[in-house]
């Protein structure tokens, strides 16, 4: 058995050469555990168990029972028991941290971690490693020891400007947890839609949109696999679908007035509401690609009023930051903004979502702050005039040209936008070649800047084996960058990245 094409790439691996073999207990395999109490350890389990039944196609009664057992011969020696999987919590060391992982194959397949995080990220890895052929149930032999290089590894998909249906959102979740990713942050409000439902607003709403009880069911269904939704309503601008149904809190020009005080008492309202939804640490509110309207009456009054006080905020924008983060923090949350208004003067308690072509991640850190390196020259999907673009994600790492670590630094995240209205969903998976750009900023975010010493070639192999092996009925428009691509497909054209189809001769 050849060695396993994994993404990300683990930070140590040791191949023996030797194959383990799980068919002798066949199909009723035993995955074995110490005592220990709490569903998260049931949520690796799980994960263990829906990926060898995807891959096998045992039938439900066929499928591996979890035996909680005190087995001396994992407990003491933290060795596999031949033909078994362990999942172990204990303690691995402090380099491995909450999200790291010690996986053993040979003679069975231990993972060890210092929390459940870490099981499940260690069950993701061993998934790649299977192999079922002609009814044996296998994987090659090794040492894995790995953890990542942030805390932050996110995905973000636009449903204001398309909406998503949660079934397709699931699907995107399965597969972003596949690759370690563990934060999906939806877009839930764009200039074309308002997707959340808001009870306190029963007419604020455009169809379709997502239900409170869709989106909760949506974010249990993440936290089963380790990822955070994190929502975001864009405020004050990009919100045409807000201003056309809440017109009395329409600017003189297409934002919320911020001079009007209603404005803040509805979004509090409505961010009450978003944060019953969502458990998640983080709330964004968007303030990019906006201004007050200067020549509106109630802001020039917002404004005499605001700056007769000492101390003032230099703006009506940096005043509207800081309220709504006074609001975000009374829910006891975090403020997320793109990182549009950062001259403002925002308070250091917001993290700050950098995208701007010009901004520099670890600059805005060494300010103070807690970033999210989001660079639409790199990842933003929707940008790139040609295929290599997923090298350049690939070449990228959220710490750029700064020596890790960078205090304040949270990670990277991939932005998918898709301006242009769709039919199918899954147009939005072709047009933006998402995959191979999952893939390959999966493996950035969750290595860092070390793993940029792999060859992208190197990548590349890897890359299409999973487009082969787990891709095979999903879009996955991908041409070898290794090969002269550009005597045979168009690429992504601008503007937007948007995929075109290779010519045919």
């Amino acid at each position: 058995m050849q060695q396993a094409a994994l993404i990300p790439l683990p930070r140590s691996v040791q191949w023996t050469g030797d194959v383990a073999d799980f068919s002798r207990l066949a199909p009723r395999f035993r995955i074995v555990a110490p005592e220990m109490a709490g569903p998260s350890f049931e949520l690796a389990y799980e994960a263990l168990a829906r990926a060898v039944n995807e891959l096998t196609g045992w039938t439900a009664e066929e499928f591996p029972v979890l035996e909680i057992v005190d087995d001396p011969e994992i407990t003491a020696a933290g060795s596999p028991l031949e033909g078994a999987f362990g999942l172990l919590l204990t303690d691995i060391g402090e380099q491995f941290g909450e999200e790291g992982y010690r996986l053993t194959v040979g003679p069975g397949a231990l993972v060890q971690a210092n929390s459940p995080a870490g099981l499940f990220y260690g069950v993701q890895t061993l998934r790649q490693m299977l192999r079922f052929e002609d009814g044996r149930l296998s994987a090659p032999c090794c040492v894995i020891e790995d953890w990542p290089a942030f805390p932050w590894r996110g995905i973000m998909l636009d449903q204001g400007r398309n909406y998503q249906s949660p079934e397709f959102l699931r699907r995107q979740i399965d597969i972003a947890a596949r690759y370690k990713l563990n934060v999906f942050h939806l877009h839930l409000t764009e200039y074309p839609g308002w997707r959340f439902e808001t009870r306190a607003f029963p007419h604020l709403k455009t169809e379709p949109y997502y239900s409170q009880d869709e989106l909760r069911d949506l974010v249990g269904y993440a936290a089963a696999r380790f990822i955070n939704v994190m929502p975001e309503i864009e405020m004050p601008g990009h919100c045409t679908a807000f201003l056309d149904l809440m017109p009395h809190l329409k600017c003189t020009n297409d934002t919320m007035c911020m001079g009007c005080e209603e404005l803040y008492s509805t979004l509090k309202t409505i961010l009450e509401e978003v944060a019953e939804v969502f458990p998640s640490p983080y709330i964004h509110i968007g303030t990019d690609e906006c201004e007050g309207g200067t020549d509106c009456p109630r802001c020039q009054a917002k404004w005499e009023e605001i700056s007769s006080q000492p101390d003032h905020p230099p703006t009506l924008m940096a005043y509207f930051i800081s309220r709504m983060n006074e609001v975000v923090k009374g829910l006891g949350r975090t403020t997320v903004t793109w990182n549009d208004q950062l001259d403002l003067g925002i308070p250091k308690d917001v993290v700050i979502h950098s995208w701007k072509m010009g901004s520099h991640a670890p600059s805005i850190a060494a300010m103070g702050y807690r970033v999210i390196n989001s660079h639409s020259r790199d990842v933003y999907f929707d940008y790139g005039l040609a295929p290599e673009y997923v090298r350049r994600i690939y070449e990228w790492s959220p710490n750029e040209d700064v020596p890790m670590p960078v205090p304040g630094l949270l990670g990277g995240q991939g932005e998918a936008w898709h301006d242009p209205p769709v039919e199918d969903e899954w147009q939005i998976i072709e047009d933006l070649g998402f995959y191979p750009r999952l893939l390959a900023l999966a493996e950035r975010v969750w290595q860092g800047p070390d793993g940029r010493g792999v060859p992208f070639e190197e990548f590349e192999e890897r890359l299409l084996d999973h487009r082969d092996r787990y891709f095979s009925r999903l879009p996955f428009p991908y041409p070898e960058q290794t090969e002269n691509w550009k005597d045979r497909y168009k690429g992504w054209t601008h503007p937007r990245g948007i995929w075109t189809p290779p010519e045919q001769s």
